[in-house]
């Protein structure tokens, strides 16, 4: 019931921040390393001193910055074993959303993956062997993009969900379509569930 694909790394654009947000520069310089990181080009008043734990330099207001955010993020798409529901998060400010989050340094992203949704739902599922889906994506204006690699697991019902840190969790069926943050990633979801189903 596994999906296997092989998946072949890009080399990642490096964002430079404008007038009005970020645009792709050119691949990153060294795309195949695991220690790689968008990072934002300098501009005027920028302080290339302000890196790591350090807090940035206060900034007029008005301007605009990229945030340094971890730059792998993890998430599931839960199923049912009939492939007809998928396990959502009400997240404060995206609003439904597959459980997932950050990956912390020294933490491999399914490690990551079956953290976030034992914290976010206290389900225990067993992974599928391939990602099911990998997109780069900001998630919040004026944050730096995220590699985002989305997991899938099929469940044997739609055991009762329990969040231990407050987000309401629930198993959404996948048709209708329901509004996401991010465009797409509902359709993704369904159309990587029919897959499944061969």
């Amino acid at each position: 019931m596994s999906a296997s694909k092989t998946l072949t790394p890009r080399p990642r654009p490096t964002p430079r921040v404008t007038g009005t947000g970020t645009e792709s520069t050119g691949p990153a310089r060294d795309p195949g390393s695991p220690e790689t990181r968008v990072t934002s080009s300098p501009r005027a008043g920028a302080d290339p001193a302000a890196d790591g734990d350090a807090a940035p330099a206060p900034r007029p207001p008005g301007t605009s910055f990229l945030r340094e955010r971890p730059a792998l993020h993890a998430e599931v798409w839960v199923y049912d074993r009939t492939l007809t529901h998928v396990v959502l998060v009400e997240h404060p400010w995206r609003g439904l959303v597959p459980p997932g989050g950050a990956v912390e340094p020294g933490e491999a992203p399914r490690e990551a993956a079956l953290r976030a949704v034992a914290e976010l739902t206290d389900l225990e599922p067993t992974l599928l062997d391939a990602p099911a889906a990998a997109t780069t994506r900001a998630y919040r204006s004026g944050w730096a993009p995220t590699l985002c690699l989305a997991f899938a697991a099929v469940m044997g019902g739609r055991p009762e969900l329990t969040s231990t840190t407050g987000h309401a969790a629930v198993w959404h069926p996948l048709t209708p379509l329901w509004s996401s943050w991010f465009p797409g990633d509902a359709q993704r979801m369904r159309t990587f569930a029919r897959s499944l189903r061969g």
